[in-house]
């Protein structure tokens, strides 16, 4: 008999708690699969987003290539036009050396022709030779002079000539530093911006894995709460089958100590288990993004709470998140959750009455708040038509 009582008390146990009981695991089946559905589209916006990125990317590169051919070909430009200014350069150095060479020789010319003009006469008939040979020779003299002059007058123009080029070529060198210094530049940019799209797309993709991880991840607990669903329902049959077999009942072995009131008729009459405001109400939506199952009330520390009906104990003791929690099974299949108890002075297999203490609000917090869930048949029930402090607060 103690065995039977424990794995019913067990079964009982995973049939009224609000975190597994089928309708509950199916609702959050339900959601599961939403989130999976979710998780499958934004993985398809974020491979859209890789796309355009690739194809971005793709697009910066070229330009970031035609960039770099343009600075090459200007590079090419500069390098001729500083050979062609070199060239022109040494072929000014070059006329430059030929007019200082032509005004030695006008110098010397000049000079002999200075001392022929200055000769006496009579030194000129004393003088060897013929004086007709003599007069050729000074006209030769001025001849010499005259093409030389006629030359440097041509490599003076010449000069200025390849000086205007040079003064051309100069300006055409600044505009080539100019148009790369523009395009390095921009090659920077471009840089610049392939390097951030880089950076993103490796945040991307990262997003991506950690999508996909998500999704296996739901998809692993849609998995999971199936079987959850398959092993909630092999139990209630069991449940069900052992209630049928056990002709005691341990609810019965508790009806000893007097007659079990019917839960049904006490409708409307039943008394809150602690004092205080209700704050949220069957239904409303939880920081979960859920809806509400039972209602929660607010209190004050050290706030007694009470069984709010006749019943037996079935749980007591710490759960999860709900902290410190009692479960009492009342007749016609009713249960009632309390939930949030500072200290708890029932134990499992206890038969409460109406109104008999079961524990205490906690200090801990600044807004004790006891959550209060109302069962039939193992599915929560809107309470604010069952107790007397929430009629017509529907």
């Amino acid at each position: 008999m103690q065995r039977r009582r424990a794995a019913l008390m067990l079964a009982w146990l995973v049939a009224v708690l609000p975190v597994q009981p089928y309708a509950s695991t199916k609702e959050d089946l339900e959601v599961t699969r939403k989130e999976i559905a979710e998780s499958k589209k934004r993985q398809g916006d974020l491979e859209a987003k890789d796309r355009a990125l690739v194809a971005e990317l793709a697009d910066i590169q070229e330009k970031l290539v035609d960039a770099v051919a343009a600075i090459q070909k200007a590079d090419g430009e500069l390098r001729a036009a500083q050979q062609k200014l070199d060239v022109i350069t040494e072929q000014a150095k070059e006329k430059k050396e030929h007019i200082e060479a032509n005004k030695v020789r006008l110098e010397a010319l000049v000079r002999t022709g200075l001392r022929f003009s200055k000769m006496p006469v009579e030194a000129m008939v004393v003088m060897p030779g013929d004086t007709r040979q003599k007069l050729k020779v000074s006209r030769a003299l001025k001849m010499i002079s005259q093409d030389i002059r006629r030359e440097t007058e041509t490599l003076n123009r010449q000069v200025l000539e390849l000086k205007e080029l040079e003064i051309k070529l100069v300006a055409h060198k600044e505009t080539i530093v100019k148009k790369q210094a523009q395009l390095q530049e921009e090659r920077e940019q471009l840089a610049g911006s392939i390097a951030e799209r880089k950076k993103l797309q490796e945040n991307l993709q990262k997003e991506q894995r950690k999508e996909a991880a998500r999704a296996a991840e739901l998809a692993q607990k849609a998995n999971g709460l199936q079987e959850l669903l398959d092993t909630l329902a092999k139990q209630s049959e069991i449940r069900k089958k052992a209630e049928k077999e056990d002709t005691g009942g341990w609810f019965s072995e508790s009806a000893s100590k007097g007659k079990v009131r019917s839960f049904t008729k006490a409708k409307g009459r039943l008394r809150l288990p602690v004092s205080g405001d209700v704050k949220e109400r069957f239904g409303d939506a939880t920081k979960s993004n859920g809806a509400s199952k039972g209602i929660s009330i607010a209190t004050s520390a050290d706030s007694e709470v009470v069984a709010p009906y006749d019943g037996e104990v079935i749980y007591s003791g710490q759960f999860l998140t709900y902290g410190r929690m009692v479960i009492i099974k009342h007749s016609d299949d009713f249960h009632t959750l309390l939930a949030g108890l500072g200290n708890i002075d029932v134990n499992p297999g206890e038969f409460l009455l109406e109104g008999e203490p079961i524990g205490a609000m906690g200090r801990r917090g600044n807004d004790p708040r006891l959550y209060v869930e109302l069962r039939k048949n193992n599915q929560p029930i809107n309470p604010a038509s069952w107790f007397a402090g929430l009629k017509g607060k529907e």
